[in-house]
């Protein structure tokens, strides 16, 4: 599975995990209940390598 390593943001108080991968135009991939940024592993990968700056956040309640 492609390497979707963590970076982390503290905001309002409260810190948010999240993917950052690629340059461009910016992508933002948000997954449903009871999943994680990880369900996007290999579309991160594939957008970010096409020219596209990839986010995927853990929504508040959800993975990291």
């Amino acid at each position: 599975m492609p390497d979707v390593s963590p970076a982390t943001a503290r905001i309002n108080g409260v810190t948010m995990t999240y993917t950052d991968r690629g340059e461009g135009p910016a992508l933002l991939l948000l997954h449903g209940h009871a999943y994680d940024r990880s369900m996007w592993a290999r579309q991160i990968e594939v957008f970010a390598g096409r020219g596209w700056r990839v986010l995927a956040p853990d929504l508040r309640g959800f993975g990291g």
